[in-house]
């Protein structure tokens, strides 16, 4: 949890917004929130939640019911790379931690992460090693002070909201459905809770963040800042 807490939280995407309208949901939306409550054993109160509150989730579900079986993402380095200590043995042994990293917090989602990748067709484009501590995303460019901070920023090209409207917010649980206290979008979890699954159509059940925690660990064990 350290490295999602402690580290780059200048973050400036996407804001928690309102409490969410539910005008005009979606059918295909209340569908998948019906599979989840059946599925996952949620209570009519966390359903109701998330169909008062389509809104906050309505682009995040259709960017990830829309996003290809396999997501490609280009990895560059702003200018000169990090001088990692110790170094990768090779960019692609970098890569697979990276891939590793990614997929403990989207369980179901396939990427494909590749150093010099292109970047015109790519998913989403990683830009590391950034020279102020102020990680962020623009559209699908994914700026990173630290590369441990890439879920929480990869939400935001999901369309995935805050969960707090000001920096003075941060961790106190807000927008969030009843039984959810955590979230990777409020800073408080290296994984999400289960609106943000929902709306990314990840399982629920998958905990066990071991692999992820591993990478993590790896990645920014090698930082020298």
């Amino acid at each position: 949890m350290l490295h999602i807490l402690a580290l780059g939280v200048a973050c400036s995407g996407g804001g928690g917004g309102s409490s969410g309208s539910s005008s005009g949901v979606s059918g295909t939306y209340a569908a998948r929130v019906a599979n989840f409550k059946a599925t996952y054993g949620k209570s009519d109160e966390w359903a109701d939640w998330m169909i008062a509150n389509y809104s906050r989730y309505a682009a995040t579900f259709a960017a990830s019911s829309a996003k290809p079986a396999t997501l490609n993402i280009s990895f560059r380095y702003e200018t000169n790379p990090i001088n990692y200590n110790p170094p990768w043995a090779s960019e692609a042994e970098h890569m697979n931690v990276f891939t590793t990293m990614a997929q403990g917090a989207y369980p179901g989602y396939n990427f494909n992460i590749v150093f010099g990748g292109d970047t015109n067709t790519s998913y989403a484009n990683i830009i590391a090693g950034l020279a102020v501590n102020n990680s962020y995303a623009s559209g699908k460019n994914v700026y990173l002070y630290y590369e441990t901070i890439f879920n929480h920023e990869f939400g935001h090209v999901m369309k995935l909201p805050h969960h707090y409207d000001t920096v003075a917010q941060i961790g106190d649980g807000l927008h969030m459905p009843p039984g959810d206290t955590l979230c990777i979008m409020d800073r408080t979890s290296s994984t999400f809770g289960s609106a943000c699954r929902t709306a990314l159509g990840i399982p629920l059940n998958i905990t066990d963040t071991t692999d992820m925690d591993n990478a993590m660990a790896d990645i920014i064990g090698r930082y020298p800042y």
